[in-house]
């Protein structure tokens, strides 16, 4: 029991997030795609699991929930084979939770809350479950897990490959919308499943990466000893000094590059401009700095 409950308190923070992620990704799926039904539409193509499922569906007119629970356990098997037993541990979760949250959502209680889904245009609600999806995945990727079912085949190819994980499921989503005409499937709901994919990867990756851009700034200026200092003591970064040859001007100056949170960028802006207002300083975007004061390279 104790062990049980150190586990818990080391781990309840990625708990909380493979909970809201799956009930976000299950409530997308369920609500906007596979029981949406209005202007002409019996349920909405899209990627994944509820892509394939409608597919299924399509052709042997099977139960929904039935048909996703058991691609999401064949897919979940597949993925403990190919990527070990840390795969396995940290998707378990997502394979138990995803297709529970399918059935609850399909309990009567729910059923105004489709109703309002109804109501929306196909678009936007392929858009909308796109976003669901798309947040609820990249929730799950930042802590090194998954949601089990098609995120298994790009997790293997990612491996092996290091092909951007958004590039590899707007490819997988894409041909898996497009291989639903052989389904019989027309043209008017593939154009609307495609709207699903493109939201679904663009929101993964702004998920991924929310919170972590970080600046790399370089700043020349003649009175560079005051604004490295200032820095030190004021933003408390670490600063790196290097030497440039001016191309235009033919002299040596001094560079200070410093990385810093997207918090702190005013406060550099302030303390260069109130030193220096005739520095020159550039500023780069970096999508993840790991080290002291930035992230932890475990938890990358």
């Amino acid at each position: 029991m104790k062990k049980i409950g150190l586990f818990i308190k080391n781990n309840y923070m990625r708990m909380l997030i493979l909970l809201l992620s799956n009930f976000m990704v299950a409530g997308g799926a369920s609500f906007c795609f596979l029981n949406y039904k209005s202007n002409g539409f019996s349920g909405i193509l899209t990627g994944g699991v509820s892509g394939f499922t409608l597919i299924i569906n399509q052709i042997f007119h099977t139960n929904l929930e039935f048909v996703a629970t058991i691609l999401t356990w064949v897919l979940y098997l597949i993925g403990v084979l190919c990527l070990g037993k840390k795969f396995a541990i940290q998707t378990l979760i997502s394979a138990i939770l995803f297709p529970g949250f399918l059935f609850l959502f399909k309990l009567p209680i729910f059923d105004s809350i489709q109703k309002s889904f109804n109501t929306l245009d196909p678009i936007l609600n392929s858009a909308l479950g796109g976003i669901c999806m798309g947040t609820g995945s990249g929730l799950v990727y930042r802590i090194d897990g998954s949601t089990g079912g098609f995120d298994v085949p790009p997790i293997i190819i990612n491996k092996f490959f290091k092909i951007k994980l958004s590039i590899l499921f707007f490819i997988q989503d894409g041909l898996l919308v497009v291989l639903a005409l052989i389904a019989h499937f027309n043209l008017n709901q593939v154009v609307v499943g495609l709207v699903s994919v493109l939201m679904c990867s663009t929101f993964v990756e702004i998920t991924q990466v929310a919170g972590q851009k970080c600046y790399v700034a370089e700043i020349i200026s003649d009175k560079y000893e005051e604004i490295n200092q200032a820095i030190l003591n004021q933003l408390e970064r670490g600063t790196t000094l290097f030497e440039a040859y001016g191309g235009y001007t033919g002299q040596n100056k001094k560079v200070i590059r410093v990385m810093i949170s997207k918090k702190q960028y005013h406060e550099l802006m302030t303390i260069v401009n109130h030193i220096d207002p005739t520095a020159f300083m550039s500023l780069q975007t970096a999508n993840a700095v790991f080290g002291d004061g930035f992230r932890d390279f475990k938890n990358q």
